[in-house]
């Protein structure tokens, strides 16, 4: 069985955040409802559609797709339409 130093190590596009800020990201409950919706379906989320979804304001949802899009969680694509990392 090959050893971890025989596979390839390919670096990461961009880097993690530290442990303490990945914690605070992941603990809001609203952003894993975020997280979830993107996950389960759809071609692109606005900020008005997870704050519909959420039952916050779209100024909070919009700063919600920031904060995951910085930490790598989501990309914003065109149009604003926001949608998981791959």
């Amino acid at each position: 069985m090959p050893t971890a130093t025989e596979y390839p190590v390919y670096p990461s596009t961009q880097p993690l955040p530290d442990r303490d800020a990945l914690l605070a990201i992941v603990s809001s409950s609203t952003r894993w409802q975020i997280l979830r919706a993107m996950h389960d379906g759809g071609e692109g989320w606005a900020a008005a559609d997870i704050a519909k979804l959420t039952g916050i304001t779209v100024s909070a949802a919009g700063k919600h797709l920031r904060l995951l899009t910085n930490a790598g969680f989501c990309v914003q694509g065109r149009g604003r339409l926001y949608r998981l990392a791959a």
